[in-house]
């Protein structure tokens, strides 16, 4: 009945020492995968195309 704070408490140490781990070591960032990179520059892209074309039907 008590064990769930114990549980809780060791998840939430495990938890943060990997986020600090990934993070130190430069894979909490999105600029380390190229994928999400990459996508994220080809929704800039669809926006600024969407938004020009808004203003040239205008």
């Amino acid at each position: 009945m008590f064990i769930a704070p114990v549980l809780y408490a060791i998840h939430a140490v495990l938890t943060g020492v990997s986020m600090a781990l990934t993070w130190g070591l430069g894979m909490g960032t999105a600029s380390a995968s190229p994928r999400v990179r990459s996508s994220r520059l080809l929704r800039e892209r669809e926006v600024r195309a969407s938004s020009c074309t808004r203003c040239a039907n205008g």
